[in-house]
């Protein structure tokens, strides 16, 4: 080896070498072959950091892939578990990559929850709905914590899932990604879909039509929703009645990782990319919708690289359920709804730039995030309904209209002794005045609001229970839908100054054109919030989140002006 090497250096110094007196075996030169590259990724993989290093500070292992330590949290018999996302460890998270971003993707979420299920001994993941994009960069890392905190009187407990940059100082703020709730062990209903055979001997059911997925990749990366190898485990599926059946496997570099993985994310969100073909396809994104809340998740038996999965699509819209089975029919996973969502590239670039720290930690907007519902048997006491303005509420809990205050009527003359805990109140919309004048249509709501709430705070018998106040369309709950009821846009911010001076005595709930169902009127006075927003089925309430701050903006070579990157 010395003299070879010796001879080589020789050589790039300019000596002539006569390499045919060089003993050993002449070699041949090959073509190359015709055919693509397969492009294998062969990269070091760094394993999470933990070990004995946890054990030395007082942690436990979360004995998952995704998180490094556990940490109970004796004082509210919760549980924190935490870990480190970055390419290095994890590289086939780069094969999800959405709108120019590696999105962690809603999979590993609910699979770090169902972990967490899994630790504290709940049934399973009752519900996770997603608020913001995971962003993992480039280059370094982002830092994640699940908090499972303690359960409630039915056994649920409440979840959340946060980030904030690798390199972030330990004052950092983190970013809340996903909120939800776990169940108690027998809490989760049983899939609602009707049996279907799944087993080999059936596969792929009978009557089933195939459905091409050719062009399905090519069709998702158009719109930038590019999927690497490890996420291209589609291998076929089929159309039975509105059912979808999709048979998706691991691709064979990472299959080696499933034993380690309650249900292997790429695995899972494989199946998912079936929701872009026929039927189930969004023709105004083309397909490309992601998971946004997921109810009633229980994972069956853990570890498995292939999956046979059906698709059901539920009554309400973008939402699904899903059964899953290995190739013998064993149930692997279901989930009883599971909503999808468009992403917007705005969405992306907030994300990215809270993964990057490009923050100030000083400006904030208002953003209106799902809130997921509390547990079914939550209760928040007596409601009644003034009026007739919402159908199906029963007839015994509800009372005659409120009239108006200078009738000499209170709202006490209405109730029930004792009052309820919740007295609704559908607030009229009448946006205009009969000759246009918003802004007086808008003074005669205040004046007559203000009225009511006067007379609630200053009745004593009503100290114990809560003004709920119905209005439609005063806010802008989802982006891009503007406010419609401008004069009960006005009536928000004066409740708003009372609910601030008397807490817990008026709640806002704003609705959108459909007539809200009494289970969901019910859940969200359940939740114990005072403003709350609901749309298309979904509850909203109303967060302050981190504004990117403009890395476009630069001074001018003599500093004495700035530009903004303001388009004029």
């Amino acid at each position: 080896d010395r003299f070879l090497r010796s001879v080589a250096e020789a050589h790039t110094q300019g000596v002539p070498v006569n390499w045919a007196n060089l003993p050993g075996p002449d070699g041949e030169r090959i073509e190359l072959p015709t055919y693509a590259f397969e492009r294998q990724r062969h990269w070091l993989t760094s394993k999470p950091r933990g070990g004995p290093g946890l054990t030395e500070a007082g942690l436990h292992s979360a004995e998952h892939p995704l998180l490094g330590a556990a940490v109970p949290v004796p004082a509210t018999d919760g549980l924190l578990l935490t870990g480190r996302l970055a390419l290095d460890s994890h590289p086939w998270l780069a094969d999800h990559r959405i709108l120019g971003a590696v999105l962690v993707p809603g999979t590993a979420l609910l699979e770090v929850a169902a972990h967490a299920a899994r630790l504290t001994g709940a049934g399973g993941v009752a519900e996770l709905t997603l608020e913001s994009p995971l962003i993992v960069p480039d280059e370094g890392a982002v830092e994640v914590q699940v908090l499972v905190e303690q359960p409630d009187g039915d056994g649920w407990r409440p979840l959340s899932i946060h980030s904030r940059a690798g390199d972030a100082p330990d004052d950092a703020p983190w970013h809340r990604h996903a909120r939800g709730f776990l169940a108690a062990d027998t809490d989760i209903p049983p899939p609602t879909a009707p049996p279907l055979d799944l087993s080999a001997a059936t596969w792929p059911p009978p009557g089933a039509t195939p459905v091409l997925i050719d062009d399905l990749y090519e069709r998702l990366a158009g719109i930038e929703f590019h999927y690497g190898d490890g996420f291209r485990g589609l291998r076929a599926a089929w159309r039975h009645g509105q059912d979808l059946f999709v048979d998706v496997q691991l691709p064979t570099a990472y299959a080696a990782e499933a034993d380690s993985f309650g249900m292997h994310p790429a695995l899972l969100d494989s199946a998912l990319h079936a929701l872009g073909l026929g039927t189930f396809a969004d023709e105004e994104n083309n397909g490309g919708r992601l998971p946004f809340s997921w109810r009633d998740v229980v994972l069956h038996r853990p570890g498995t690289d292939r999956l046979r999965v059906r698709i059901s699509p539920a009554e309400e819209p973008d939402t699904v359920s899903l059964t899953a089975t290995d190739v013998t029919g064993a149930p692997v996973l279901s989930a009883g709804s599971l909503v999808l969502r468009p992403v917007s590239p705005e969405h992306i670039r907030t994300a990215s730039h809270t993964a990057s720290r490009s923050t100030d930690g000083l400006l904030r907007r208002i953003e209106w995030p799902v809130r997921p519902r509390p547990s079914t048997s939550a209760s928040s006491g007596r409601t009644v309904v003034l009026g007739d303005d919402l159908p199906g509420w029963p007839t015994a809990d509800r009372l005659p209209a409120l009239a108006e205050p200078e009738e000499g009527r209170s709202v006490w003359d209405v109730l029930p002794d004792p009052a309820p805990e919740n007295v609704v109140l559908v607030c009229a919309t009448d946006s205009a005045a009969p000759d246009g004048d918003v802004s007086e249509a808008a003074r005669a709501a205040v004046v007559r609001m203000l009225g009511l709430v006067q007379g609630w705070i200053g009745d004593d018998r009503l100290a114990d229970s809560r003004l709920v106040l119905v209005t439609r369309g005063a806010v802008e709950a989802v982006p891009g839908e503007g406010v419609t009821d401008l004069a009960y846009a006005a009536v928000w911010g004066l409740v708003r100054s009372a609910q601030s001076e008397h807490p817990g005595q008026f709640v806002l709930l704003d609705i959108d054109d459909t007539d809200i169902a009494p289970e969901l009127l019910r859940a969200a006075l359940a939740t114990g919030d005072d403003q709350l927003a609901v749309r298309g089925g979904s509850l909203h309430s109303p967060t302050l989140t981190a504004v990117p701050t403009d890395t476009s903006a630069k001074a001018s070579a003599n500093a004495s002006t700035v530009e903004l990157g303001v388009e004029r």
